[in-house]
């Protein structure tokens, strides 16, 4: 596989060939495809580290249905890895998915042929990864020999009272599952970690354990699975399939230990991860511990041993400060630090544990503040502090913008006003066979107490009478409209910009014409047009006259330029403004600029009025 070059998403599907199978056993042409092994006695080339035969012996011994389904679960985790998605700009406008066909040998083929199970299996992986498509053909004869002596059904895990089986991945939220559990009940945990090949989480996991078994003696019994590609990066880092890994163990666990249920502690605002803005879809937002990838996946193992099965989530109605909240409470508040959420730990950021900027480092942060905790959750432990620092990087920007936005919106949303807003992921989130009143009740009230933290946050992060750098937080929170949607804003900034620009390109020669103008303010945009994709990610603007009558290309801003000069009267000009708002789509905003050297138009604010209140348009008067 390392010579082979990373497949990438296309119409076509992915072929993936499990142990052993040969790719010819697949006669269709018309598709990438790679082989995948984790083996290392076995004719294939071992390209997958994968430690199963440890993870069974720290069990005794695991059915064969459940061996199927850990590797089962680790060739989807890594043939996700080392399937690109495609370009990070592609992630609003493009489905962004892929179409996966897996061919896995396995030793209770009949079982994981059925049907039903295809379907359970398809459907699951589906939803939480927002790719297109996932098949599976299951071939029979399978085998892997005892890991030992006590690899039989006569042996089993002594475990006193009821053991409690948790996904524990070093982040604030498991540890503080893990903390309360501890600390409420008298039983022993067992959490359950994937160790992957990065090596700062596996740290971090350690530490944590290690302080646990400290405070906690004789309770703590972790268990590790290490699952990752062999021998080469992983081009793709969004790890939707990681969810199905980590409670593919888990569930295996729990059924070595011989109870019904184990838990996912991610609190509700994370895992339900309503959309911030438009475009944020699909794989581009990630759904890890969403309800309904928690009931997928509870429906498929229900069917593996065709029994019931539970997967908590008890923090499914907190929010990252109710966490942080918790862990005060309980008095570990001094292990916040030694705990990790950031989603870009690859990155190259010192001796720092969190880069800052990513939307896990900022949603931390908030919550650290809101509860007063910011002292124990130390700002030496972050890369960037977009709290006191100017926020250059367009990206973080737009996420410490958007995060606001949204709670902002949460607190000012009625009910009514809040259901009707999020209407489709509502559908998603709610369980049918539960009361859909009270589940929405306690979502919009999860929502509610989460933008009224993040106020909180806001007035405990910044000092009104402190001088920040621009592009602060102050800034950003003081300065930005936060209750305009995303291209408003984006219209604006271009505004003020190309105002800036006009007065400066033109301060000597006035342009020669509407032509001249346009040109070069057709140059200034080409040269800065990258940095508003990266600052406005989800939203597409062009320069309208380019645009054909009715375009379907979907643009949410057009721009047009008008200019009025001796030639050219101001009533000229509306007539103009008034042909293009006929000629051009409904749906996109409009942002006319209107260059009026001379001050020929008297009244402004009625010129643009005339046009803003009855058009979906905005109308910037230089």
């Amino acid at each position: 596989m390392s010579r082979k070059k990373s497949p990438t998403s296309h119409s076509y599907p992915v072929q993936i060939f499990c142990n052993g199978i040969p790719e010819s056993h697949s006669k269709k042409r018309s598709c990438k495809k790679f082989s995948l092994e984790y083996r290392s006695n076995n004719k294939s080339e071992q390209n997958i580290k994968l430690l199963l035969p440890e993870f069974i012996k720290s069990v005794f011994h695991l059915p064969n249905r459940i061996q199927d389904l850990l590797e089962i679960a680790a060739y989807i985790f890594c043939a996700d890895r080392y399937t690109t998605r495609g370009a990070r700009d592609n992630l609003e406008f493009h489905s962004w998915s892929r179409h996966f066909q897996f061919f896995i040998k396995v030793r209770d083929a009949n079982f994981w042929n059925r049907n039903d199970i295809k379907i359970q299996l398809g459907e699951a992986l589906e939803w939480m990864t927002g790719d297109r498509k996932y098949e599976f053909e299951f071939l029979p004869g399978h085998r892997t020999a005892p890991v030992d002596m006590l690899d039989s059904e006569e042996h089993a895990i002594a475990a006193s009272g009821t053991p409690r089986v948790v996904l524990f991945s070093g982040g604030l939220d498991s540890l503080a599952g893990t903390v309360d559990l501890l600390e409420t009940t008298n039983d022993s945990v067992w959490p359950i970690s994937h160790n992957s090949a990065n090596t700062a989480t596996i740290k971090t996991q350690r530490i944590l354990i290690d302080r646990l078994q400290h405070f906690y003696k004789d309770r703590i019994n972790h268990h590790v699975l290490q699952c990752h590609l062999h021998g080469l990066r992983a081009p793709e880092e969004s790890q939707r399939t990681r969810a199905f890994l980590y409670c593919s163990m888990a569930y295996a666990m729990a059924i070595a230990l011989g109870q019904p249920r184990f838990y996912v502690y991610e609190n509700g605002i994370t895992a339900l991860n309503f959309p911030k803005r438009s475009g944020m879809i699909n794989a581009r937002a990630s759904r890890t511990a969403h309800p309904k990838t928690l009931r997928l996946l509870q429906r498929l193992f229900c069917s593996i041993f065709e029994n019931s099965f539970a997967i908590e989530s008890p923090f499914a109605h907190k929010t990252k400060s109710d966490v942080v909240g918790l862990l005060k409470e309980r008095g570990r508040l001094d292990l916040l630090n030694s705990s990790v959420s950031c989603s870009k730990t690859f990155k190259d950021i010192g001796q720092a544990t969190h880069c800052g900027e990513c939307s896990q480092c900022i949603d931390r942060r908030f919550a650290a503040y809101a509860t007063a905790c910011d002292g124990e959750d130390y700002a030496s432990g972050y890369a960037f502090d977009f709290i006191t620092g100017s926020v250059e990087n367009g990206e973080t920007r737009s996420a410490v913008i958007d995060y606001l936005c949204q709670a902002k919106k949460f607190l000012h949303a009625n009910i009514g006003n809040f259901q009707t807003e999020m209407m489709a992921e509502l559908a998603d989130a709610v369980d049918d066979e539960q009361d859909e009143v009270l589940q929405i009740d306690a979502i919009h009230s999860l929502c509610q107490r989460h933008g009224k933290q993040i106020q909180i946050a806001l007035r405990n992060m910044i000092d009104p009478l402190a001088d920040y750098p621009g592009g602060s937080l102050k800034t950003l929170s003081y300065g930005t409209d936060l209750s305009r949607p995303p291209v408003i804003r984006l219209a604006n900034e271009l505004g003020a910009e190309i105002e800036e620009f006009i007065r400066r390109a033109f301060v000597k020669e006035k342009p020669k014409n509407e032509n001249d103008l346009n040109a070069k303010i057709d140059g200034y945009l080409a040269g800065h047009k990258e940095r508003f994709r990266r600052e406005h990610p989800c939203l597409r603007f062009a320069t309208a006259r380019f645009i054909p009558d009715h375009s379907n290309d979907a643009f949410d801003l057009l721009i047009e330029t008008k200019y009025i000069r001796n030639t050219t009267s101001p009533s000229k000009a509306s007539e103009g403004i008034a042909a293009d708002l006929t000629k051009y789509p409904e749906e996109p905003l409009k942002l006319f600029l209107v260059y009026d050297p001379d001050g020929q138009i008297s009244d402004r604010q009625d010129f643009k009025d005339d046009f803003e209140k009855k058009r979906n348009c905005i109308v910037w008067i230089v």
